[in-house]
């Protein structure tokens, strides 16, 4: 954040695994292997994919971000989560969702029951950066574009954590909707 500026990063449609949902889809022995790093620390995107199949027998590839979670979860476009037929709720990233899909890898699959979201868009950030600006986390807040145009973002999570970079993270659908692309800088509204 440079004088309450925060960057923006537009984030994909992905799966998180838990442990055991991993090991069975991919194997006992099996690593999460590292595609990219993403922004926020520790995290990735891995070289696992998983195809998706929604109750309206619709097929998506999704990709699967690490590190591995506690429990496993699908985080779905609003147009993706209607092609596959799943009732979605908007959430909290980590949060249980509902709706159930199926995840297949090889010859393997899963049922995912009540795991399946459309992420609210949220703006991470460390606890010395909060202080200044009254954020609580969970507490939701608008942004605006800080290069003078009148786009603002409603609804944005506050999350805060000491292993958080600041950063605001929107869907590709938010983003497409709204002409915003990675990079761009937001500022906090008054």
């Amino acid at each position: 954040m440079k004088n309450g500026r925060w960057m923006i990063e537009v984030c994909d449609s992905h799966i998180h695994l838990s442990k055991h949902d991993f090991r069975y889809l991919f194997g006992e022995k099996a690593k999460l292997g590292v595609k990219k790093t993403l922004t926020q620390p520790g995290t990735f995107i891995a070289k696992q994919t998983l195809l998706v199949e929604g109750p309206t027998g619709e097929k998506i590839v999704l990709p699967v971000y690490g590190p591995l979670r506690a429990k496993t979860q699908i985080e779905l476009s609003t147009q993706e989560a209607n092609r596959l037929g799943v009732d979605a709720v908007s959430q909290v990233s980590g949060k249980l969702g509902s709706g159930s899909v199926s995840l297949c890898a090889g010859e393997k699959s899963i049922v995912a029951e009540g795991c399946v979201i459309i992420p609210m868009n949220h703006l991470h950030i460390p606890p010395e950066y909060s202080a200044p600006y009254n954020l609580k986390n969970l507490n939701t807040v608008s942004v605006k574009m800080c290069d003078g145009n009148e786009i603002v973002i409603k609804d944005v999570v506050i999350r805060i954590s000491h292993t958080y970079t600041e950063q605001l993270h929107i869907s590709r659908q938010v983003a497409e909707q709204l002409g915003i692309h990675d990079g761009e800088e937001c500022c906090l509204m008054k």
